[in-house]
């Protein structure tokens, strides 16, 4: 097999504040296995530049674009390969004042050529390895390059209460220690343990929710973690507007909770309840009505949403509606402010 890493190894943890938003990555060392060959952009200890300055154009690091050339070349086997990538990519580090010197590490008995002397690699197999934090893995039989799998990514949900935001990030991996930082600018912090153990590190859960304030505007948060081997996981960012994520959280709601949507009630007549819907209308563009199986034309005005008291039901908010006495069924169908529209739900009346 062959690995090719060009993956970031920041340590916020380590130095208080530090990430490396900037036009290096670092990354740590690994130990090949018997028929691996391994290919960092990197010498233990050192960072990989992105680019060589901020007007260079190129969208693959200074290692992934002279590797790049390096295996169009027939006739090199992969050792040749990575000496020649080595030097190329120590005399660009040194042209903007900065080591960068790629290490490998060969457990292959005999030698291994990606493409044969007076081959070709197919058209566009080169341009499948791009940079993003990610590996190839390459059996050795192969004569082309593959496409690296994309990196499983943190996943953050969010909820709002009364008392500000609640973020849950769940991780890819399981993990050791959790940190976060919300904005550019700060330290990273440390939320702790649960009073739990993680069966697959033998270890307490690390905490990966904490809270932010109800009137938290756009913001970037920053999320990494230790793995079970105790390495550190790249950082990485989570967009948070406040407007999107009420309105995606509500809308979970609705979607999980349809059934309530209305309720009929007999008092002088029947009437129809919206107090579901009148509570959740963050998440609500406009609400659509109609009778039995005829069209749903009809429209249920809700109040204006209120950012700063999402839940609440204003004094003047119309809840509900009366109906004809011999109506069996009516039909609600919802559009939802980022424009997606709900199946027309059906709800029979008591009888």
């Amino acid at each position: 097999m062959i690995l090719i890493l060009d993956a970031c190894r920041d340590n916020p943890f380590a130095i208080k504040g530090k990430r490396s938003m900037g036009l290096t990555r670092g990354l740590t060392r690994m130990d090949p296995a018997e028929g691996m060959f391994v290919l960092f952009s990197a010498g233990q200890g050192q960072s990989a530049l992105d680019r060589l300055s901020d007007t260079d154009a190129n969208p693959n690091s200074v290692f992934t674009r002279t590797l790049l050339k390096e295996m169009e070349q027939p006739g090199q086997s992969m050792v040749q390969i990575a000496k020649r990538t080595q030097s190329k990519v120590k005399e660009l580090a040194a042209k903007v004042d900065h080591v960068q010197v790629p290490a490998y590490y060969d457990q292959i008995v005999g030698d291994l050529y990606l493409v044969p002397e007076g081959a070709t690699l197919a058209k566009g197999s080169v341009d499948t390895l791009q940079e993003g934090g990610g590996a190839s893995v390459l059996p050795p039989q192969e004569q082309k390059l593959a496409a690296l799998p994309a990196n499983p990514q943190p996943i953050a949900s969010f909820t709002r209460s009364n008392s500000g935001w609640m973020v849950n990030v769940s991780l890819p991996e399981a993990a050791t220690q959790f940190g976060y930082r919300i904005g550019d600018k700060g330290d990273f912090t440390d939320p702790g343990f649960l009073d739990a153990l993680d069966q697959r590190t033998g270890a307490r859960m690390p905490k990966t929710s904490f809270e932010m304030a109800p009137d938290q505007g756009k913001t970037t948060i920053y999320v990494t973690w230790r793995d079970k081997r105790g390495e550190q996981a790249d950082v990485t960012p989570i967009n948070f507007d406040p407007t999107a994520a009420l309105a995606d959280e509500q809308k979970k709601i609705l979607d999980q909770f349809w059934t309530s949507w209305i309720a009929f009630r007999e008092y002088n007549g029947m009437l129809v309840y919206f107090t579901h819907l009148v509570t959740y209308r963050c998440a609500i563009k406009e609400v659509r009505y109609g009778f039995g199986d005829g069209p749903v034309d009809k429209i249920f005005k809700l109040p204006p949403c209120d950012a700063a008291d999402p839940h609440s039901v204003p004094e003047n908010a119309t809840l509900y509606m009366k109906v004809p006495p011999k109506t069996a069924s009516m039909q609600v169908q919802l559009t939802y402010v980022d424009g997606t529209i709900s199946p027309a739900r059906s709800f029979s009346a008591p009888k």
